[in-house]
């Protein structure tokens, strides 16, 4: 009876493994991710919203930027887009700041993309 009650426990922890490995992938991928947004916003803010252009930048697993000829160490892409006008209703000029667009996405899962928003002002 002990040796069932042992096998029931131990079949239970073995079955929520892929759970816990596949929770910690996704938080990895988060914290990545994260660190990819804090880089390539912090480049932008460091510029006057008419210098920045459409371009894609690329990290490595642990969010390190890499050159676009190093496919091989390319696992995140940052596509910056242009930037669109700022609707803040009337609160803040046109030409004080514009809304840039920069999607993050994952080559091994092609299918999600995070899209996230950066306020870059006019620098004069």
């Amino acid at each position: 009876m002990a040796i069932g009650i042992v096998s029931f426990a131990m079949v239970s922890i073995l079955g929520l493994i892929p759970v816990g490995l596949g929770t910690f992938r996704d938080a990895m991928n988060l914290t990545v991710q994260t660190k990819i947004l804090q880089s390539v916003s912090g480049e932008l803010l460091r510029m006057d919203y008419s210098e920045v252009k459409a371009t894609n930048f690329y990290f490595d697993q642990e969010g390190v930027r890499v050159g676009s000829s190093s496919s091989g160490e390319r696992l995140y892409t940052a596509e910056v887009l242009a930037p669109q006008g700022l609707d803040a209703n009337g609160l803040v000029s046109p030409d004080a700041a514009k809304t840039v667009p920069i999607r993050i996405s994952n080559r091994t899962h092609p299918g999600v993309t995070n899209s996230h928003f950066v306020i870059v002002p006019r620098s004069n």
